[in-house]
């Protein structure tokens, strides 16, 4: 029996305006207008009661039947219906994150929905303005891919999932208008429950999207039971949630020629040729070097170290010079830039410690690095950008889209994740694997035209062993995606005793050992690591540039000739074990003391220089015991 408001207000000695009653409830006066009655063909029995005086809505709805000449609702019907159990509650947010409605679902699919009215709940929404369900989550999040789901079930789990999911009040066909506006500029996936009543709905969402959303696609799970949804194809194989991305970006874009709903596995895009463009060289831009020829925006650079060589104090370093524009640790950089160093090992406080300390000895103020640096743990926010799944290795693409976002909004031109190891879960020697990873940082920096330093460890080196790019552990895939692939060695005792230094663990240098876009650097960088010791009485060790002696440094042409002089008054041995070595010569000429290491090193280094430019020679003669060994000279002509 269809309802007649004009009928229905005469019948309860009330008011009728549109589709709505205003009328006496029961036991009220015949003044009263406390009861509301909403004509909805779509509503059980045709109609929804709401109750300005908190009257039983049940009473109420006997009421109006009765008053319009209805039948009875049956018992049995009656009893599920006030005694279904409540299986889950739903609240609806404006804006301003303030509620706005309640959706509660019950036993046998009934779904009665309240409105906020500031101290509690009031049945009945009717007039009230429609929300995306999880709106504060849509605004807050860093990136535009929206999930748009048949129901909030399906919302709640992809949201646990850490994707942004929303779905609208009242089911399958009730999208409203006005909601098109909070989806302005995003892209949007409209997911389908596999039945026909999803396919409209979707095709409904999708239709009145187009208009101002930047993409929408509708994602359909064909190979599911009818009615089966996402959720159930998560629950299919839980793995897949870390590839949900890639799943509904291989549907096509919907535009209002779609006619048929996409099939499941979307069709391979058709390749072209692009022609060759003849370019003028003058107008192709350079390319833009942010730490001397190491860093480079757009592209992915990687550090090889053994551990405790001081590759994080030498990042840390360097992450204040470029964000300081100053040549800290002898490296060129530009202008101040903006750098995000993620260390994925240390506490928080060990960071502050190392940067403060760093911050102490180079005599930086915070006015030298203003709002540029940006500094995270492991221990405090995770970075998984791959996990391993029973289908292989797959891109966590909500971390991803996020990690991109977040370098877009804060302008990062410079990404440090120190070790790499740690952002991702797939296995070191998976070379397919690996190569996937390595090509998502390299479109992450392609994207947000940053450059981004992964910290990458060797694998176990015994002794004094030279690192270079082949000592990286695992696959090769990483250094091989990188464009250039910086090796850090520590001095070995060797290189100590040639130095002249004390403690050569302290020393350690770095090159180049793969540069793609520039020539190999043609020596090493070396640095030195000094005691700084903090106010709260920490000593903390600093990355400071440290150059090799130079046997010249000093010394004149005039210390040259006291040399000649000495050595032209005897006869010199080669030998340094000889008791007239020709290094005793040089050390009394310039006051300094063979049995001391760092002296005697400069001696030989000396002696090498000038053997080198041929102002000293090797002459052959005999001993005073008529051997014949080698002799140092001074050159007669030079």
């Amino acid at each position: 029996m269809k309802l007649d408001a004009r009928a229905l207000a005469r019948a309860l000695g009330g008011d009728a305006s549109g589709n709505k009653v205003k009328a006496p409830g029961p036991g009220h006066s015949a003044h009263d207008r406390s009861l509301s009655i909403d004509l909805d063909p779509m509503a059980p029995g045709g109609f929804v009661v709401h109750s300005f005086t908190n009257d039983d809505p049940i009473q109420c709805k006997d009421y109006v039947r009765e008053k319009a000449g209805l039948p009875k609702w049956e018992p049995e019907r009656r009893a599920n219906r006030a005694g279904a159990r409540t299986l889950a509650e739903y609240v609806y947010h404006d804006d301003k994150g303030q509620p706005s409605r309640k959706v509660v679902r019950k036993e046998g699919k009934e779904f009665p929905q309240y409105r906020w009215t500031g101290s509690g709940w009031q049945a009945g929404v009717r007039g009230l303005p429609v929300y995306p369900y999880r709106l504060p989550d849509m605004l807050a999040a860093v990136h535009d891919a929206v999930f748009i789901c048949e129901g909030e079930k399906d919302v709640d789990r992809l949201a646990g999932l850490g994707f942004v999911a929303t779905t609208n009040p009242g089911g399958a066909g009730n999208w409203k208008a006005n909601l098109n506006q909070w989806f302005a500029g995003k892209t949007c996936f409209v997911l389908e429950d596999n039945d026909e009543a999803g396919r409209k709905r979707c095709q409904t969402i999708a239709r009145e999207l187009h208009p101002v959303v930047d993409s929408v696609r509708i994602v359909t799970f064909r190979d599911l039971p009818e009615g089966g949804d996402v959720s159930d194809w998560l629950d299919a194989e839980p793995s897949r949630s870390g590839g949900l991305v890639d799943f509904a970006r291989r549907f096509p874009l919907w535009t209002p020629e779609t006619t048929e709903e996409p099939p499941q596995e979307a069709a391979q895009p058709r390749f072209r040729a692009t022609p060759f463009t003849w370019t003028d060289p003058a107008a192709i831009p350079p390319r833009e070097w942010l730490y001397g020829r190491h860093l480079i925006r757009k592209f992915v650079s990687v550090t090889v170290a053994p551990g405790g060589v001081g590759k994080s104090s030498l990042l840390i370093a360097e992450a204040l010079a470029l964000t300081t524009g100053k040549p800290l640790v002898g490296q060129w950089v530009g202008s101040p830039l903006r750098v995000w160093l993620w260390n994925l090992e240390d506490p928080r406080d060990e960071l502050q410690r190392r940067i403060q300390a760093a911050c102490q000895h180079y005599g930086l103020s915070p006015a030298d690095i203003g709002d540029r640096l940006f500094i995270d743990t492991g221990r405090e926010q995770e970075l998984c950008t791959a996990v391993t799944t029973r289908n292989g290795a797959q891109i966590v693409r909500p971390a991803i889209d996020n990690l991109t976002a977040e370098l877009t909004a804060n302008a990062i031109d410079v990404l440090i994740v120190d070790p790499s190891i740690s952002s991702h879960q797939v296995a070191e020697n998976d070379n397919p694997a690996m190569d996937m990873v390595a090509k998502e940082w390299g479109r992450v920096a392609d994207r947000t035209r940053s450059a981004i330093e992964l910290v990458h460890h060797t694998r176990k080196l015994s002794g004094d062993v030279e690192v270079t790019a082949e000592s990286s552990r695992g696959a090769k895939a990483l250094t091989d995606a990188a464009r250039d692939t910086r090796v850090l060695n520590r001095m070995s005792s060797e290189e100590g005793d040639k130095a002249g230094v004390e403690n050569h663990r302290l020393y350690f240098r770095a090159y180049s050992d793969k540069a793609n876009l520039s020539p190999p650097a043609d020596k090493s960088d070396w640095f030195k690591l000094e005691n700084v010791e903090l106010a709260n009485g920490d000593h903390v060790g600093v990355v400071t540039q440290w150059q090799w002696p130079d046997p010249l440094a000093g010394v004149t042409g005039a210390d040259f000739d006291k040399v000649a002089a000495v050595i032209r008054g005897g006869r010199w041995r080669e030998n340094v074990q000889a008791s007239a070595w020709v290094g005793r010569a040089v050390a009394e000429a310039l006051e300094l003391n063979v049995e001391n290491r760092a002296d005697k090193n400069k001696i030989l280094a000396l002696l090498s220089v000038w053997r080198a430019a041929g102002s000293l020679v090797v002459v052959e003669g005999e001993d005073e015991k008529r051997m014949v060994r080698k002799f140092v000279e001074v050159r007669e002509d030079s």
